[in-house]
């Protein structure tokens, strides 16, 4: 959360992109606006349906509901080991190869084989642009 801080400082719009999202909140519960243009939540699609619906069980957070239907979090589902996160990435409307990044990618690498790992983070490279910001924890 700290970093997203730092991150947004206000030089130039930017877009969060969160790798095998999971239940990561930060899209809902920190204020990313006006710097961070969106979210990009990206995980598998079952994983996201069943957190979008226990997101809607919270009643009382306005700023979560109004979150959740906006264009401000999207969503992509993906299979890291059978989908390729750059065409994944590209094909999203909306999504802008030129636009500064912040890429988290924690929790993750542990349920994944290597390969998939090295792969994603090789097709990063094609789709987020120089200057872009890479947290990833690796097990």
């Amino acid at each position: 959360d700290e970093i997203m801080k730092v991150a947004n400082d206000g030089k130039e719009k930017q877009q969060l992109i969160i790798l095998g999202a999971g239940y990561d909140t930060r899209g809902f519960r920190l204020n990313l606006q006006p710097a961070f243009e969106c979210v990009w939540e990206v995980d598998q699609t079952e994983v996201q349906t069943k957190k979008i619906r226990n997101l809607r069980q919270i009643k009382d957070d306005v700023c979560i509901q109004e979150r959740i239907d906006s264009c401000f979090v999207r969503y992509i589902g993906i299979d890291f080991n059978q989908e390729s996160i750059d065409e994944k990435l590209q094909s999203s409307e909306g999504y802008s190869i030129h636009t500064p990044s912040v890429v988290t990618l924690e929790g993750v690498t542990q349920y994944l084989p290597k390969d998939s790992t090295a792969e994603t983070l090789t097709a990063l490279k094609k789709v987020v642009p120089a200057g872009s910001i890479l947290l990833i924890t690796y097990a």
